[in-house]
């Protein structure tokens, strides 16, 4: 299992740790490491860091694809201001959980206990959350999502054995 290799990876780490993938080599893929510094004052501290589109382009070239659940989908019109929540006939921790249940993939959310608000992604696989950030760091789902990371899409990856 790869662990971050910087506190900007975790997203391409856990898209690497599906597919079995040393994370040098997916970041290699990827055309960057994702530590330029793009970004005006007072941000100038602030990682470009990766796009999940980057991490799925690395995982068609091995064959593999990603369809993307929202967790709380939303239909925002520009010209009608505010978004609006779209009803999936379940509510969407359940839904999620649905999803989850037979398929292998990556959580994207934000970690609750943390301020700044940061993103996160971890690796799901065989029932649990693998946590890039650290060895060890595997989750039963019920006590990380919700609780520390707050889910924001799930991208279920196809073509896994």
């Amino acid at each position: 299992m790869n662990i971050n290799p910087n506190e900007w990876s975790c997203l391409p780490t856990a898209f690497a740790n599906l597919i079995d993938m040393p994370i040098g080599e997916f970041i290699n893929d990827i055309g960057h490491d994702g530590s330029e510094l793009p970004f005006d004052p007072p941000f100038t501290h602030v990682r470009r860091g990766f796009h999940v589109q980057e991490c799925i382009e690395v995982l068609d070239q091995y064959g593999y694809s990603a369809t993307r659940i929202e967790v709380r989908p939303m239909l925002a019109a520009h010209e009608a201001g505010m978004p609006i929540e779209v009803d999936m006939g379940e509510c969407p921790v359940t839904r999620l959980r649905r999803h989850m249940d037979f398929s292998h993939g990556v959580i994207i959310g934000r970690l609750l206990l943390n301020t700044p608000i940061k993103g996160h992604a971890v690796s799901w696989m065989r029932g649990k959350c693998y946590d890039p950030r650290g060895a060890g760091l595997v989750w039963r789902p019920e006590d990380l999502l919700y609780k520390y990371l707050d889910p924001w899409e799930f991208y279920m990856i196809g073509g896994l054995l």
